[in-house]
């Protein structure tokens, strides 16, 4: 049984503004948190404190060069997640800031090849 953990409602609010009009994208429990998928595909979880995403390598480099990225550790430690890095989101008027890197994300779990962010 996963450990329940807490969210702010006010982020995940704006993460589903954003997220939930894409096409194909549902939500569901991953880790705990909230997960987002497209197509069956997770792309990015909402937990505590903090989004993570599944980018391509290049991707990946570029955002861990920014403040407040780093690699994805999921809360019951599990394997399988060296694609994915998490970033710090603490505030509602925060998640315009890293909606880009969720974007790619989506391109890249939908099988397309994602814009420079």
């Amino acid at each position: 049984m996963e450990e329940e953990i807490l969210i702010d409602p006010d982020v995940k609010a704006v993460f589903d503004e954003h997220l939930l009009g894409w096409d194909r994208v549902s939500t569901g429990s991953l880790h705990g948190g909230v997960g987002y998928s497209v197509d069956g595909a997770a792309f990015a979880v909402l937990l505590e404190g903090v989004i993570a995403a599944r980018l391509p390598d290049q991707l990946r480099a570029k955002a861990f060069g920014l403040a407040g990225v780093s690699p994805f550790q999921p809360p019951a430690g599990d394997d399988g997640y060296e694609e994915w890095v998490q970033m710090v989101i603490l505030l509602p008027d925060g998640v315009p800031d890293v909606v880009p890197w969720i974007q790619a994300a989506y391109e890249y779990a939908s099988g397309n090849t994602p814009g420079g962010t």
